[in-house]
């Protein structure tokens, strides 16, 4: 018998969002975690911090620039909104995009050749991360979720890129 749209599985979805604004990231983290079992942004699932200066810097002035996509960071704690002491506030998604925003707003990563601080004044409801919170309650669930985010997509090769950024530069010569 063939499936329908409503016997597919469905990916978990998250029971808290917000959009929180870049200067405010570090005590959202910090609020996040309080009543609970803590804030774990380095699980033994998640790989090591591996983007490069130069990626990180192209994700902040993308971000800068205007750029939409890759803005959700997510969690998960389980029994979220359910009970204040329930578990340990986990990163699942998100670890290099939001060391490098972090890194920016701490001043250790200059953008357009200029840190945070020489740009003057942070307008802080331009620039935001969605902070999404799972209230998965095993850990087969989040490993489950970590895999179904990040197992998929080919990443683009160096040959790849370096054609699209020629095709650029011919664009840009005419």
């Amino acid at each position: 018998m063939p499936l329908t749209f409503k016997d597919i599985p469905q990916f978990p979805h998250a029971a808290y969002k917000v959009h929180v604004p870049w200067n405010h990231i570090e005590s959202h983290l910090e609020n996040l975690a309080e009543g609970k079992g803590g804030l774990d942004l380095d699980p033994d699932f998640q790989r090591a911090h591996v983007w490069t200066e130069e990626q990180q810097r192209a994700y902040v002035e993308y971000q800068l620039m205007g750029g939409e996509v890759s803005q959700t960071i997510v969690f998960n704690c389980p029994g979220w909104m359910k009970r204040s002491d329930e578990g340990t506030v986990q990163l699942v998604d998100g670890k290099q995009r939001l060391e490098a925003v972090r890194k920016f707003m701490r001043g250790d990563l200059k953008v357009f050749g200029q840190t945070v601080e020489e740009f003057g004044r942070f307008p802080s409801m331009h620039y935001l991360l969605q902070f999404s919170v799972c209230a998965l309650e095993t850990r087969e669930e989040v490993l489950s979720l970590y895999l179904n985010i990040n197992a998929g997509g080919t990443p683009h090769s160096k040959k790849e890129l370096d054609k699209v950024r020629k095709l650029l530069e011919k664009e840009r010569s005419k």
